[in-house]
């Protein structure tokens, strides 16, 4: 099971609309466009396994930087959100995309999907293999699920405990609390909720080598940043962030 470090937080909608108000509508948060250029680079990996034919879901808007990435690619997603703060701004942007406002684990689609992304949003759920549960029943029957989380093997944590900046990999930084993480993952511990849900994992991946944190890396260039997401030849267990997909069965 996946690491629970802060049992206290209990997401709910007015919990999210606090959180999106105080980092996605705070101007003051200085890695955000970091944030937003690594998650840009993953697309590539993951238009291996959707095409612009399929029905699309997105959970969490966030920032907003994957939805027009997807439709450059011809791939026009639905979202479903669970802060009213996000809806607001998914709308204004993205008028031509259905947007649901609810709580992922009350959301019941209308018809199914072939593939549900769920990009750096499990590490923020209450409790994620039943709502994996839940997810896989809004997919056809061999629709897929592609999640991206944060590694807690990532080198840049390895680095932190050879340091003593950390006791263990998995533990929480200040950082994982501004940006409101409820875990992080071993990419062992990621497909075995996905196996516990059910559903069979087909690939794993992984994105940006990473050796220092945000705070060190805020004057590196554009150009530096996307040559550290492509990292084919680096195993995604030492990657900052990695990635499954896994198909209902």
């Amino acid at each position: 099971m996946s690491n629970k470090k802060r049992k206290d937080t209990k997401v709910t909608a007015e919990y999210l609309d606090n959180f999106a108000k105080d980092y996605y509508n705070n101007d003051d948060v200085p890695d955000r466009h970091l944030e937003n250029l690594v998650q840009i680079q993953v697309i590539p990996k993951v238009m291996k396994y959707i095409h612009k034919n399929m029905r699309v879901l997105e959970m969490g808007f966030g920032d907003g930087v994957i939805t027009p990435a997807l439709e450059e690619v011809g791939v026009v997603t639905d979202i479903v959100e669970g802060s009213s703060v996000l809806v607001e701004r998914a709308k204004a942007k993205h008028p031509k995309h259905r947007i649901f406002h609810s709580m992922f684990e009350e959301f019941r689609p209308a018809q199914p999907y072939d593939a549900v992304l769920c990009f750096h949003v499990l590490e923020h759920v209450q409790d994620v293999p039943p709502l994996l549960n839940i997810v896989k029943n809004w997919l056809k029957k061999d629709g897929l699920i592609i999640g991206i989380v944060p590694n807690a093997e990532s080198i840049h944590r390895q680095l932190a405990v050879a340091m003593g900046l950390q006791k263990k990999i998995d533990d929480l930084s200040a950082r994982d609390a501004i940006v409101g993480h409820l875990r992080v993952y071993t990419l062992e511990e990621f497909k075995r909720d996905f196996e516990q849900a059910g559903m069979k994992v087909e690939a794993e991946f992984g994105n940006f080598l990473k050796t220092l944190p945000n705070s060190m890396m805020l004057d590196y260039s554009d150009e530096l940043l996307k040559a550290l997401c492509n990292t084919d030849l680096v195993p995604p267990k030492l990657l900052a962030n990695i990635g499954v997909v896994a198909r209902r069965t």
